[in-house]
């Protein structure tokens, strides 16, 4: 009986599990310099940009939340002490979790902000990938209005399924937006044409855009997910 009782004990946080159908979000926040990044609010995002699950990296840089399964629309790390003095904040979007999944942010004085890709049916076999960077020593020089770096492919790296794929082309774009007025605005962004990957995940085509400012020295990364089945 002892025994029965000992493996009862031993599957009931298994059955627990499985019935709530709980997994994890997980990583490590550092630094270019590997070093990590504590006291980092890492939180998941509606599309309504409320947060829906959040927590603290620690002393490490670790960081764990738990989740039911299904896809998540983005994730902001950020830590507010430093933000808008020495770094910005990072971002990941359209996460699918269908069990435990690692996400290692990386961040400095770049923010990657909107990535996107698409495949363009009909078009040369590519993807096309957009983004808004966003410097933050750009943005504490004075005067200046085009806080976007000035970037050529060697200075952005696309990885999609931890591939480096080529950069067929590189365009600096305006994204119309609208100031505190409602009167139109605009803001820096860009338009990359990239090879496809040699191997195709069977759900999701994870992308990791990394820039480094040659003029500058800011470095910055984001990560997206896509569901292109249909495009292979």
């Amino acid at each position: 009986m002892r025994k029965l009782a000992l493996l009862i004990l031993c599957l009931i946080p298994l059955y627990t599990i499985a019935q709530t159908g709980k997994v994890k979000i997980f990583g490590t926040v550092k630094d270019y310099k590997g070093r990590p990044i504590d006291s980092a609010n890492v939180l998941l995002l509606n599309e309504s940009f409320n947060p829906t699950h959040q927590t603290i990296s620690d002393d490490d840089g670790k960081y764990s939340i738990e989740v039911s399964k299904g896809n998540y629309f983005g994730m902001a790390v950020v830590n507010m002490k430093h933000y808008g003095k020495t770094r910005l904040e990072y971002w990941a979007w359209n996460i699918p979790v269908d069990g435990d999944i690692e996400i290692n942010p990386r961040y400095q004085k770049m923010e990657v902000y909107a990535l996107n890709a698409f495949r363009p049916q009909g078009a040369y076999p590519s993807y096309i990938i957009y983004f808004r960077p966003m410097s933050l020593t750009k943005s504490q020089e004075n005067q200046v209005e085009d806080i976007a770096p000035d970037l050529e492919k060697s200075e952005i790296d696309v990885e999609i399924n931890g591939e480096n794929v080529e950069i067929y082309s590189v365009q600096k774009v305006k994204e119309y937006n609208e100031d505190k007025d409602g009167n139109a605005d605009y803001m820096s962004g860009y338009l990359l044409q990239t090879a496809l990957p040699k191997q195709f995940h069977d759900d999701a085509q994870r992308f990791r855009v990394v820039l480094k400012d040659r003029e500058t020295g800011d470095k910055g990364e984001a990560i997206y997910f896509l569901f292109d089945n249909n495009y292979k």
